[in-house]
């Protein structure tokens, strides 16, 4: 099966899917592609198949092989487990209520403080919904020194650049230049942000050990699960706790981010023949499924990559020996009909899917590979009090608060997407507050 020709198909010249390392390798275009949901999700749930790229991928330099998103078997299993703890439906809930919240309230306030000479109130959502989750960032993530505005900007311009490095395969412009210039900034991260944050939970960790601190004196973050586990990252080369830190701390926040101006584009289309549902905007429910279907609209990877590990069959019949590579469609995937019915490529929070299906669909993975931050996005279906229960989802938070505050796109200054990678990110996103 051949790629199929989807909205992010490479322009002639570009360079996503290319490797480094093609004798170890194929390019994306040199493999077979899936496109149906019952293959790319069989794959997901089969142990004949194994994550971590194609042969040696190119973001191999930067990210390692001792990620979690490089794992498979029991060590995926087992670094799970290490980092679920930060997952619990009632850190979920205070993430939401004393870091979210206070942020997304703060940066509005600030727009409303600069109203236009018309005294309309405008802002960008990429650029607010960004500086809302930086501090959820590095509150999951164990990151400190985020102080005054310089040290703040200097940390986003690092995760921006290093988020480039981390999804390498997706970049348009040449990999070599755009790795080795998120190399460079992850040096910087590492030394201004990362290593002192280390060394702080390290000392902290030993006096937990050693019975000068109690359990409840550590910080609950993700460096500070490393280290207490660092028995079992000893197999894995030394810098896996700062490209785990790197991995975790920009995947969750970025799919946020980048799912924002989808559902919003999304919903404001399906209210013009769905007057009566203008009400449900503030009803966390009906925004739960309006960002599940954004998701699988628009999800936050166009396509993945396994190898299989044993001679298998797939759903459809496809055969493939131990060592092959394919390439997951997630995309296509996402609008299979077979999966998600005729209208599949249309946006219909009330949509009825077959069974097993998920509302976000395949956006999120499935099986034993469905990503950890996924309670984090979209909460859970029973959560529906943003003022106190949860977790309803911090895509699904966000959302209330931009409706609530009458949140519209800005018919005056049109959107930009990003045109450094094939994910199908808005770089620019204006909207109006109505009621600010």
């Amino acid at each position: 099966m051949t790629k199929t020709e989807t909205w992010w198909t490479r322009a002639p010249g570009s360079h996503a899917g290319t490797t480094f390392y093609p004798n170890a390798g194929p390019s994306v275009d040199e493999m077979p592609w899936l496109t149906s949901f019952a293959d790319v999700d069989h794959v997901f749930r089969s142990k004949d198949w194994v994550q971590g790229g194609g042969g040696l991928r190119d973001s191999l330099e930067f990210i390692g092989r001792g990620g979690l998103l490089s794992l498979s078997g029991d060590d995926h299993y087992d670094r799970r487990r290490m980092e679920s703890i930060l997952f619990r439906r009632s850190a979920l809930a205070r993430y939401e209520r004393e870091v979210v919240a206070p942020a997304i309230a703060a940066r509005l306030a600030a727009l409303a403080a600069n109203r236009d000479a018309d005294g309309l109130v405008r802002g960008d959502v990429m650029e607010l919904v960004r500086s809302s989750l930086y501090r959820l960032s590095a509150h999951l993530a164990g990151v400190d020194g985020l102080g005054d505005d310089a040290r703040l900007a200097l940390y986003l311009t690092c995760m921006d650049q290093m988020a480039v490095g981390a999804n390498a395969e997706w970049v348009v412009e040449d990999h070599r230049s755009a790795l080795d210039r998120a190399l460079e900034y992850k040096r910087l991260f590492v030394d201004e942000f990362f290593q002192p944050s280390f060394e702080r939970r390290l000392e902290l960790v030993l006096g937990f050990e050693a019975g000068r601190l109690t359990e409840s004196e550590l910080p609950s973050d993700l460096i500070t699960q490393l280290i207490r586990n660092r028995a079992r990252l000893s197999k894995w080369e030394p810098d896996v706790y700062v490209n785990e830190t790197i991995l975790f701390h920009g995947a969750t926040t970025n799919t946020i981010t980048n799912a924002v101006p989808h559902v919003i584009t999304e919903l404001v289309t399906w209210l013009e023949t769905h007057p009566d549902h203008v009400p449900a905007l503030e009803d966390v429910a009906f925004l739960r499924l309006a960002a599940n279907e954004g998701l699988r609209l628009h999800p936050p990877s166009p396509f993945l990559i396994r190898r299989a590990v044993r001679k298998t069959e797939l759903p459809s019949g496809g055969q493939y020996d131990a060592g092959q590579y394919v390439v997951l469609d997630i995309v296509s995937t996402s609008r299979d009909t077979a999966a998600f019915g005729e209208t599949a490529d249309r946006f219909d929070p009330f949509r009825h899917r077959s069974n097993g299906v998920k509302p976000t669909g395949i956006a999120f993975g499935d099986g034993p590979h469905t990503c950890i931050g996924m309670g984090v996005t979209i909460g859970e279906a029973s959560s529906r009090d943003a003022e106190g229960g949860g977790p309803v989802g911090v895509l699904v938070l966000i959302l209330l608060r931009l409706f609530r505050a009458g949140a519209r796109p800005d018919t005056n200054r049109a959107p930009a997407a990003n045109a450094r990678n094939v994910r199908g990110e808005y770089a620019r996103f204006p909207v109006v507050f109505e009621r600010l």
